[in-house]
């Protein structure tokens, strides 16, 4: 894309920025970044989709649910007991006041963090990356190799519901080919917090009626009035999910957190990203602290290539 001279950026740049906010644009990229940003990871996603097929011939991925559906619950990624072990781990952290435990002002009713989970918690949570469900979903919804770009962890807490944030209806607005993964540590169901999701259908349907849901001054807790105006259809859905399962989910597809009604629910929450190589030789060039995910830096790199792939 070629650069546009500094003297005509004022005049370009708001035209840009309209362009990316429509339902064309939405539908080809589903966020609203620069082109320049969007054309990088998919052209990063297909040479390393490519490499794969080199490596391994060509394959016959089945379709991967994130593309229609939006969310996948994929079973037993972890042995629940092992993963209530780390929920515990969580409370008698918080009892103890340690220092990578965080109660953010602004979601001290709502949610609390524990930093740097793999140094905090323990490095064995990347063996959910060793359970062939979770290998294979995200093999079908890359078509190759993956990379953990980063790692978080939270409790949600059972509160009276505020109009912040991720309680509210909205996407996240990354690149293509980017998705999350939640590792649940304990039950998710309507009584113990869980994440609503809307399918793509639904999700472009809102974008085309004017609906965006991603700035903080856009977003709504509550969809239901906007579709009976719009006459869209209002049909959320969740996964209940026992402890060891995991979520994987587009970010870009429209989705809310849902507070626990009563006791509270544990998350690690990964970052994923196309890769040329495998996620366990990549971490021999990274390290925890890089994956240990800081609330304050970037959401996802700028340039998704490492290392000249």
């Amino acid at each position: 894309m070629p650069v546009v001279p500094t003297f005509l950026q004022s005049t370009v740049d708001p035209i840009l920025k309209r362009l990316q906010r429509t339902f064309l644009y939405y539908r080809r990229y589903r966020n609203s970044l620069n082109i320049r940003m969007n054309e990088r990871y998919l052209k990063y996603a297909r040479d390393s989709a490519a490499t794969y097929r080199v490596q391994h011939g060509a394959q016959d991925f089945p379709p991967s649910p994130l593309w229609t559906v939006g969310a996948q619950r994929l079973k037993e990624v972890m042995p629940q007991e092992k993963a209530t072990m780390y929920s515990s781990k969580i409370t008698q952290l918080i009892g103890s006041n340690d220092k990578n435990i965080v109660h953010p002002e602004k979601y001290r009713d709502l949610q609390v963090r524990i930093l740097k989970p793999f140094t905090t918690l323990g490095a064995d949570l990347l063996d959910i990356f060793r359970s062939p469900n979770l290998h294979n979903a995200l093999l079908a919804y890359f078509k190759g190799n993956y990379r953990i770009e980063w790692a978080s962890a939270f409790r949600s807490l059972a509160a009276k519901e505020r109009l912040v944030d991720s309680w509210l209806w909205h996407i996240d607005s990354f690149p293509p080919y980017v998705c999350k993964i939640f590792f649940h540590l304990t039950p998710a169901t309507v009584d113990t917090g869980v994440t609503d999701f809307m399918d793509h259908a639904d999700t472009l349907a809102y974008h085309r009626a004017g609906y965006h849901g991603q700035y903080g001054s856009e977003r709504k807790a509550d969809l239901e009035e906007f579709a009976r105006e719009h006459g869209l259809p209002y049909r959320p859905f969740h996964l209940d999910v026992e402890a060891g399962d995991a979520t994987l989910f587009d970010v870009n597809c429209f989705h809310r957190g849902v507070a626990p009604r009563r006791a509270f629910r544990d998350v690690v929450q990964f970052l994923m990203v196309p890769n040329p190589i495998p996620w366990d030789e990549e971490l021999k060039h990274d390290s925890f602290d890089r994956m240990d995910f800081d609330y304050g830096h970037d959401t996802f790199p700028k340039n998704p290539r490492r290392r000249g792939f």
